[in-house]
């Protein structure tokens, strides 16, 4: 062990130095130890450098250089550093605070674990910002904007990208180079967190131990959240014991879903939609398809005007009950064009008239084939469609009865 302590009356020179040269490290290897306190060594001048000092800078050189050409405290062990503290450790740091593992000296596993009374961190505060208080608003980051930042630390390449100072976004630390690309993208009062793993797992509780609350709360200008499953689902739970209750107000809200299929079921009681305004439904596809199946339908509907427009090539209303009650209060007025085919039931048979007949076949092949149509495209779904699904082939049927009725009284007539 050597001891260095150099008191001149150059302040640059001043320094207290303690080395362990060469000590047992594992069998058949040793390492080298020092702490100096005071004017650090030149950066250049090996004459000038400890014994260990080179490999100690290569990898403060990780965090960048501009903190390197001062003074303070260089402590390097090769080794294991181990400390223990029975009491309370306090560390309080007034300027920048950096910490690197990198991927090649250290590739074992992170570990930290807590227990107190409480946990507390905090990240700016309401009266100072990070950053400061800020005069305009920052725009918003686009897409993938990960992908096109030049982070401090890279795996492939080993360069540290200052940003700037902290209290003076106008001026950068001493002796870094200004031509370097720096963090692109990062700015002035941001707040970044970045994570690339094979999975990444948050847990809060568990089944065993729930936590009694999770409260969580936000306040901004705007809100943006974004999630890409780019090889595979998107999975959402939400499970109550007790009521779920979502609440959104805005000036408008527009939802957007584009898909191959949609699927929506309810399994509930009593379903309840409330809309309190204009309200307007599109859709606009080769085929829409609305089925119920309840034990009663009721619909009710209050309003000044009621506007129905549909527009196809083909529009079938299939209803299949022991009853249908239709009351209307008021004037009643039903337009067709260019034709209106009606017929009816009567002790079992048929009554329309012949010209009738022949349009009706045709009318009814065409309804049989869209029930296929909707047969086809709802079986396999969940039970709830599969009943859908098995009433309306029960309807087919009577539908392909009724169809092959009409073909055998066009027949006789004709």
């Amino acid at each position: 062990m050597s001891h260095d302590d150099r008191s001149t009356r150059d302040a640059t020179k001043k320094y207290q130095q303690i080395v362990v040269p060469d000590h047992a490290l594992k069998p058949d290897t040793s390492g080298t130890s020092f702490l100096r306190t005071g004017t650090f060594p030149s950066l250049t001048d090996a004459t000038k450098q400890p014994p260990g000092f080179r490999k100690s800078l290569e990898l403060a050189r990780l965090a960048g250089d501009h903190h390197l050409k001062t003074g303070g405290s260089w402590h390097h062990v090769d080794g294991n550093r181990i400390e223990t503290t029975t009491g309370r450790k306090v560390e309080v740091i007034a300027g920048s605070y950096i910490a690197h593992r990198g991927p090649g000296n250290s590739p074992g596993p992170n570990f930290s674990a807590t227990w107190a009374t409480t946990s507390y961190t905090q990240v700016g505060s309401q009266d100072l910002p990070v950053g400061g208080l800020q005069s305009t608003t920052p725009a918003a980051p686009s897409p993938d904007y990960a992908s096109s930042l030049t982070f401090p630390f890279s795996a492939s390449s080993i360069i540290f990208n200052p940003p700037s100072n902290p209290n003076n976004p106008q001026a950068m630390p001493p002796d870094v180079d200004t031509t370097a690309p720096g963090n692109t993208g990062i700015q002035n009062g941001d707040v970044a967190t970045a994570t690339w793993a094979q999975r990444v797992l948050t847990y809060v509780g568990s089944i065993a131990q729930p936590v009694p609350i999770v409260y969580a709360e936000t306040h901004a200008g705007s809100i943006e959240t974004r999630s890409y499953a780019e090889a595979g689902d998107i999975f959402t739970l939400n499970h109550a014991s007790g009521k779920v209750n979502q609440d959104t107000m805005a000036a408008a809200i527009t939802t957007t879903q584009e898909a191959a299929a949609i699927t929506v079921v309810n399994t509930a009681a009593n379903l309840l939609t409330q809309n309190f305004g204009a309200q307007e439904v599109f859709n606009e596809g080769p085929l829409m398809v609305t089925a119920t199946a309840a034990v009663e339908v009721t619909t009710l509907t209050a309003a000044a005007a009621v506007t129905t427009l549909t527009a196809a090539a083909v529009v079938d209303t299939l209803t299949s009950a022991a009853a249908i009650n239709t009351f209307n209060v008021g004037k009643q007025t039903t337009i067709n064009v260019p034709e209106n085919l009606q017929f009816t039931l009567s002790d079992g048979k048929i009554v329309a008239s012949g010209d009738e007949m022949t349009a009706l076949h045709n009318e009814l092949t065409g309804v049989h084939k869209s029930i296929k149509m909707v047969w086809e495209s709802l079986s396999g779904d969940s039970k709830e469609i599969q009943m859908v699904t098995t009433r309306l082939n029960q309807m087919d049927t009577s539908i392909g009865g009724i169809k092959q009725e009409i073909y055998e009284i066009h027949m006789t007539g004709s």
